[in-house]
Formats: C-alpha cells, structure tokens, sequence
C-alpha cells in the first residue's frame, strides 16, 4: 500500500495480485489501530465498521486469473499518528503486509 500523508488527510493505493489460483469475488480486509476513516474509495465498494475496512471486488472485476493484479484506493482521514496497518486478508487468508512509503 502506499500511502501519502498530507496534513490529516491520507491517499493511498493498493495493488492486489491473485495468487497462484484465481482469486474469486476478492475481499480485502484490514484493520485499522489510530481512528482512521476512509471516506471515499474507488474501485471496489468500501465500508468501515470501527476499525476494520473491508473492501469488495467492483461488478466489472468480480474475478482475477491467477498472477492477474487488480489497484484500488481510497481517500481518508486522522488525527495524531498515521501507522500502517500490520495484517491484511484475500478472501480471509492472510497477505504479505505491503511496504508504506
């Protein structure tokens, strides 16, 4: 995920590679450990429950061929300290957590 801060506001983008099997109808999930809030994403429909974000495929990309890659991203905001979250799920099994830059 990269991640650029700017003031209280973060924009980040997040390249999602299907593993070696397809990745049906992907679901992303993570949680958040500061109070961010997402307040708008684009492709794939966003919601936030506390902390935890889920995010599900767009209709136009349910399904992605293994190795296929897919980017979402979303606009969001904090107050105080913006750390990276440190698990992220495909579909409920656990992923690499992307490097923040």
């Amino acid at each position: 995920m990269l991640t650029k801060a700017l003031t209280a506001a973060v924009l980040a983008a997040a390249v999602l590679t299907a593993p070696a099997a397809a990745a049906t109808t992907p679901l992303r999930q993570w949680d958040y450990a500061a109070g961010q809030r997402v307040a708008q994403g684009w492709s794939g429909t966003w919601t936030q429950s506390g902390a935890h974000v889920t995010v599900d495929a767009p209709s136009w990309q349910a399904d992605l061929a293994p190795g296929a890659s897919a980017v979402t991203g979303f606009n969001g905001t904090f107050t105080g300290s913006n750390p990276a979250p440190t698990a992220f799920t495909l579909n409920g099994t656990a992923c690499a957590v992307p490097t923040v830059n």
